[in-house]
């Protein structure tokens, strides 16, 4: 039995019945090589909070959406390959998240569920810590999926004068990276009221 009520099979979870507990989740396909569950359950029983990290592999969208639709959860981080999902079920959505195309947290706020992307601001802070400075660099990005859009966008707000988008297909990541800059100026267009 895991601190806050929680049962781990294999790579899922059962929920067992607590009225206190808040019951949080990786969700993805695959998440059972993950250590999140037991990082995070560690710190929840020191800080004796009656919450619950599991897996939750879902290998089928359908399955995926039905269980963001119930919402029977407090926060989630979500992988591949359902980052885009969890952003369309989203009430709130993060600029981050929108310009990256997918959410990799979602978090419950009474009926509301918010959407972030922490992958770009992660990455760069990571690497700021390590002493690269991104002010006035260029700097490739690899991949055109919502992790990499989020450094994307996080390596040009550190500064960086190029950024550019790699991907296996030329035409996709041109074609991403448009979409992104496109989506960028609508948000500035539309801040500016």
């Amino acid at each position: 039995l895991c601190p806050g009520g929680v049962q781990e099979k294999g790579p899922e979870m059962t929920v067992l019945d607590s009225d206190d507990a808040k019951q949080l989740y990786v969700l993805g396909h695959p998440v059972g090589h993950s250590k999140s569950p037991v990082m995070y359950n560690a710190l929840y029983s020191y800080l004796a909070l009656p919450w619950a990290y599991g897996f939750m592999d879902i290998s089928d969208a359908d399955e995926a959406a039905e269980f963001l639709d119930a919402r029977n959860f407090f926060s989630i981080n979500i992988t591949t390959p359902y980052k885009p999902l969890a952003l369309q079920k989203a009430d709130v959505q993060a600029a981050t998240a929108q310009l990256a195309g997918g959410c990799n947290l979602l978090a419950s706020f009474g009926e509301r569920l918010l959407a972030y992307n922490t992958d770009g601001e992660g990455c760069i802070a990571y690497l700021e810590r390590e002493g690269v400075n991104f002010a006035g660099k260029s700097v490739a990005v690899c991949g055109t999926g919502p992790t990499s859009l989020a450094i994307y966008h996080a390596a040009a707000m550190a500064g960086a004068q190029e950024v550019l988008l790699l991907g296996r297909k030329v035409d996709k990541a041109r074609d991403v990276a448009r979409g992104y800059v496109r989506q960028l100026r609508q948000m500035a267009e539309a801040s500016r009221g």
